[in-house]
């Protein structure tokens, strides 16, 4: 569904082909290039807007993410079709992964019995990656601490130059699905952060599933359903969007605490499943 030309497009064939189709909805469009600046030119906002109506109201039935989405749906058209299908993530490839896989991996990033950070996912300008930076830079003098950052996008560039500079940060190039999860399950918790933009807090983060099925605690930034998940499961925390410092100070509490990881990993588990 990213952008709407490809709903329209799909509309339009369907409208040929006389078919009914299904709209999936993965990032609410245009609010998300609208909040994030990227649509300077006066009325585009609006006239997207009335685009995005239509497709919800042509739409056979509309899938939402998220319980937030869905509500966003129905916002803007109350007559439409809408369903919530969460993410999920393959818990057998999950089970699937060795001993031996963890182990290359754990040397590859020179973990050294170190607790690690994840941030895995798009590095783009939604994602806060200075946000994370900021606060990995705050345990420079940290032995016992490694950051990975797994991805590439438009902070790319900035992560490796801060992963030259600093020895605890590492980047990660983009990984296949199930080498993916291996990082995953080495990781003593997952970071899930974006900007602070009201129609982020909708969004549905792949990576959030993927760490829960690893058993990965996660902290989210997201002041939306991925907060209400975390807490309701007590399978993370969240921490405030764009907040590096209160970002450094809940780390470090958790690294203080290895207990309290292992439980709430575990925890993370059980809400996966």
């Amino acid at each position: 569904s990213t952008p709407l030309t490809a709903a329209m497009a799909t509309a339009t064939v369907a409208f040929l082909r006389d078919v009914p189709w299904i709209f999936e909805v993965r990032d609410l469009w245009p609010d998300f290039p609208i909040q994030m600046g990227a649509l300077p030119v006066p009325g585009l906002p609006s006239l997207l807007s009335g685009v995005e109506k239509k497709l919800y109201q042509n739409a056979a039935h509309v899938v939402t993410l998220s319980t937030d989405m869905e509500q966003h749906v129905r916002t803007v058209t109350p007559n439409a079709n809408v369903t919530t299908i969460e993410y999920g993530s393959d818990l057998q490839l999950v089970d699937s992964i060795s001993k031996s896989q963890r182990n290359t991996l754990r040397r590859r990033l020179s973990l050294n019995g170190r607790f690690l950070a994840l941030y895995a996912g798009a590095l783009g300008r939604a994602n806060a990656i200075p946000t994370l930076l900021n606060a990995a830079k705050q345990f420079s003098n940290h032995s016992d601490v490694l950051f990975a950052f797994a991805g590439h996008g438009y902070h790319e560039s900035t992560v490796r130059e801060a992963a030259q500079q600093f020895e605890h940060i590492r980047h990660v190039p983009s990984l296949p699905y199930p080498d993916a999860l291996t990082l995953f399950s080495i990781a003593d918790v997952s970071l899930v952060s974006f900007r602070d933009r009201p129609v982020l807090a909708a969004n549905s983060p792949g990576k959030f599933f993927d760490s829960l099925a690893t058993g990965t605690p996660v902290v989210v930034t997201n002041p939306g359903w991925t907060k209400r998940f975390v807490q309701t499961y007590d399978c993370g925390w969240y921490v405030p969007p764009e907040t590096p410092n209160a970002l450094a100070d809940h780390l470090q509490s958790l690294f203080d605490d290895p207990e309290l990881l292992r439980t709430t990993g575990n925890n993370a588990r059980v809400a996966a499943r």
